[in-house]
């Protein structure tokens, strides 16, 4: 084998060496790639000052559209008869309503009813019924406003001490203590009271169909959990895909579900239906004694027996009604929230109060909804920077692994046709044996008849025959 050939050979040994290194660590990355991802991410949206995450949790980007719909009562005179109450939904600009009158049907009207005639329904403007009126010249004078939105208005600022995830990423915007306080003192159960979830800005990564999330709300008091119920794409960007979170798990009858509902019951006033949400002793902590709950638009997901009383809503309708948030996956960012409330007063014609009007109905005010989407260019950053890679990189991996070990397979395989060639090359040839012995017999006998010649001495005299033969 001449030095050019071994030269050639050593190359390929080389390369063969090279592409299997290679294939093994691309096999390794593709095992460990995704951990190393997240961890990588992990570090990179805590909530630590000069962090994009940091900036953008602190002054959101994303806008927050307000909408109300107020209801106006057509029936009045008809429902202190006895009669079922009609509903018209109005816009709010500019136009007078009849409406539940929030101060008289609180417990502490009693007193105001002896000196003036409190009546159960009133007839404002629906700016007046959202951001307060005076029921009475009494109140007027004590400068004190009733309204639906005085106490709800989402105005007030809450001060909150809450995990950055430096330690923990799945801990990431958990509340420790809301406005200086690490436990509530409303609720009647000690669960109940316990400030638990983010402040809804965001959620833990790595989230998918089943997870719970958990917020926590100071306007009601209380957290509340969303369940993971199915995917779906983003409204601007159909590449990035989000988890849909509900108020009702898949399975409505899981124990849990009814536990985290039945710890807010209260002692005296007992649960609330389903599907209602009672305010009322978020609104005593604060001042207000008022009957107020919460439930979905046209009290979908409730009790049925709860809108049968009433004309005139919108007909349930879970894309309109229903609140929902969009949480990416494996960011754990809040992509989209549609969060849909009705405001709802517990009617009670105590002794007869309003006439005839029949007693016990969870009178519907109006509803609000809160609609946040982000925007197209922000999405494109996500999916560009985060997203796209986690898809594409593994893929690569894929790719060289696949076609590096095919290389070095050939390779070898090459060497080995070629080295098992070169032995035949160099082996002895099956016809050149006999040859051989052949030449060496008659070089043999040649050396024989050569002997025999130099010795006459033996007496014998070779023929002319054999000599010929040497």
């Amino acid at each position: 084998m001449s030095r050019k050939s071994n030269c050639f050979m050593v190359v390929l040994i080389i390369t063969a060496v090279v592409l299997f290194i290679l294939a093994l660590v691309s096999f390794i990355l593709l095992f460990v790639f995704d951990r190393l991802f997240l961890s990588m991410l992990a570090k990179n949206t805590v909530l630590q000052p000069g962090s994009p995450l940091f900036d953008n949790w602190l002054s959101p980007s994303v806008p927050i559209w307000f909408k109300v719909y107020m209801l106006n009562l057509t029936n009045a005179d008809e429902v202190l008869a006895g009669g079922r109450p009609h509903f018209q939904e109005v816009d709010p600009n500019n136009v007078k309503i009849t409406t539940p009158n929030l101060f008289c049907l609180s417990p502490d009207a009693r007193w105001i009813t002896l000196l003036t005639s409190c009546q159960p329904f009133t007839t404002i403007t629906a700016e007046e019924a959202m951001w307060g009126y005076y029921p009475s010249s009494l109140l007027e004078v004590a400068g004190k406003k009733v309204g639906l939105f005085i106490k709800l208005n989402g105005t007030d600022v809450h001060e909150f001490v809450v995990d950055v995830g430096v330690e923990n990423i799945q801990n990431i915007g958990q509340i420790y203590e809301a406005d200086g306080k690490k436990k509530l003192t409303i609720w009647d159960n000690d669960e109940a009271n316990m400030i638990i979830g983010t402040d809804g800005s965001l959620a833990s990564p790595g989230l998918q169909v089943g997870s719970t999330v958990t917020f926590y709300v100071p306007e009601i008091c209380r957290s509340t959990t969303l369940y993971a119920t199915g995917k779906k794409s983003t409204v601007n960007l159909k590449d990035v895909e989000i988890i849909v979170f509900t108020g009702d798990p898949a399975d409505p009858t899981e124990h849990i579900f009814e536990w985290r509902n039945r710890i807010f019951c209260q002692t005296k006033a007992g649960c609330p239906p389903k599907g209602l949400v009672s305010l009322e002793p978020c609104l005593k902590s604060e001042g207000v004694d008022m009957p107020m709950y919460l439930s979905q638009p046209s009290f979908i997901g409730a009790d049925p027996r709860i809108g049968e009383h009433f004309d005139g809503l919108s007909i349930p309708n879970p894309d309109k009604h229903v609140t929902t948030v969009h949480i990416e996956p494996t960011t754990g960012f809040l992509l989209e929230a549609f969060k849909r409330v009705q405001f709802n007063i517990l009617m009670r014609n105590t002794d007869k109060m309003f006439k005839k009007m029949k007693s016990g109905i969870y009178f519907p005010i109006g509803r609000i909804e809160e609609t946040a989407v982000a925007d197209k260019r922000s999405l494109e950053e996500i999916y560009n920077r985060i997203l796209l890679p986690r898809k594409q990189i593994p893929i690569i991996l894929s790719v060289v692994c696949a076609v590096t070990t095919l290389l070095a397979v050939i390779i070898i395989l090459s060497l080995a046709i070629y080295l098992r060639c070169s032995k035949r090359n160099t082996a002895v040839d099956p016809a050149t044996p006999s040859t051989s012995s052949t030449m060496s017999l008659k070089e043999e006998l040649g050396f024989k008849i050569s002997v025999i010649t130099i010795k006459p001495n033996w007496g014998v005299r070779p023929s002319k025959n054999y000599l010929q033969l040497g």
